[in-house]
């Protein structure tokens, strides 16, 4: 009895053919992009994990927005809506500092909601951005052991009655 052997239909070799053309290329691809990136850009750092949420880079150093835009009510017989979102610039090569804000920002969203509420709308339109500022810059400070913020920026702020 003679045994034949079955040969595979040349289809079957071609797609064969075009599956193994296709693996090679996907790993000269991943290849290729893991030399890349090992080589070609050996002075770029990979960001380091940076525990203050919120943060944009500027030209010396970071400004924490981690606080966000707090709405509260004001005090008085017809209390108005008070809209502010509030910034400051930190060192963000203390490590020690940068964590005790962000631990704090519920704190400093806390505080400046009592600010607020406890002064009348008329008090509010008396006041300048300036004393704003350094209230808001007094009451947050007090809730610091670790630093101490230097400037305060309000960078949206509206009475909405």
């Amino acid at each position: 009895m003679k045994h034949t052997a079955d040969k595979p239909s040349p289809v079957l070799i071609n797609v064969q053919r075009i599956l193994a053309g296709i693996l090679i290329l996907v790993t000269l691809i991943i290849l290729a992009g893991t030399i890349y990136a090992l080589i070609a850009k050996p002075g770029k750092k990979l960001p380091e994990n940076d525990p203050v949420q919120g943060t944009f880079i500027q030209a010396d150093g970071r400004i924490f927005t981690g606080i966000g835009r707090i709405r509260t009510s004001t005090a008085g017989t017809q209390p108005a809506a008070v809209i502010i979102t509030i910034a400051f610039p930190y060192d963000p090569d203390d490590k020690s500092f940068s964590e005790e804000l962000a631990s704090r920002v519920a704190r400093f969203r806390t505080e400046t909601s009592r600010y607020f509420q406890g002064l009348t709308p008329d008090e509010l339109r008396l006041k300048s951005e300036d004393e704003l500022r350094r209230d808001l810059l007094g009451r947050y400070n007090d809730q610091l052991r670790l630093g101490f913020i230097d400037t305060l920026y309000i960078t949206d702020y509206m009475i909405i009655e």
